[in-house]
């Protein structure tokens, strides 16, 4: 994190909860973590695409995401067969919204090739829903001048919450839903 410029990139971490799960996590991950985590910079929430962000906000929460691509074009990354559906319930606000494909698994092995071939995408904003690549991705992005987010599970997490789906991880890969 040494080169990390707090200006153009947010990194997020997991809310401190009290639960089973991220409290196995925090125990297991923090020793490593707090080597490399600087305290000069702001963190953000990555909770914010998970369905605990839209149980506490509702509404509000769709409105508040829907804002951030507003009249703006939205180039959504993902790989193929991804959960990732841009529901208009989301991203209808967005100018346009075209869909740039990755490799279903071992995206990292192709980063460099999609870091390239997405700086020649006219878009104003690349919403990366890729895994732990799309945080990497994230990061080259806002170095080379693009603005990036790792989108995550949003539209599963909206489906969960305003729908009742399963939660993300049980949500079915992407075959013949709707594409948005």
């Amino acid at each position: 994190m040494q080169n990390l410029d707090a200006d153009s990139l947010l990194l997020g971490l997991p809310d401190l909860s009290k639960g089973p799960y991220w409290s196995d996590v925090w125990a297991n991950a923090w020793p490593d973590l707090r080597l490399i985590t600087r305290i000069d910079i702001t963190y953000g929430n990555t909770h914010v695409t998970r369905p605990r962000f839209f149980s506490r906000l509702g509404k509000r929460g769709v409105d508040l995401w829907r804002q951030g691509w507003v009249d703006k074009s939205v180039c959504v990354v993902t790989g193929a067969g991804s959960r990732f559906v841009p529901i208009a319930e989301l991203f209808d606000s967005a100018a346009t919204v075209l869909r740039e494909g990755a490799p279903p698994t071992d995206v990292y092995a192709h980063v460099d090739a999609l870091e390239q071939r997405l700086l020649e995408v006219p878009a104003d904003i690349f919403l990366l829903s890729l895994g732990p690549t799309a945080t990497v991705l994230a990061a080259r992005l806002s170095r080379r001048g693009r603005r990036a987010i790792d989108i995550g599970h949003i539209t599963s997490s909206y489906r969960t919450v305003f729908l009742g789906d399963a939660r993300p991880e049980h949500q079915p890969m992407n075959t013949d839903r709707r594409r948005g």
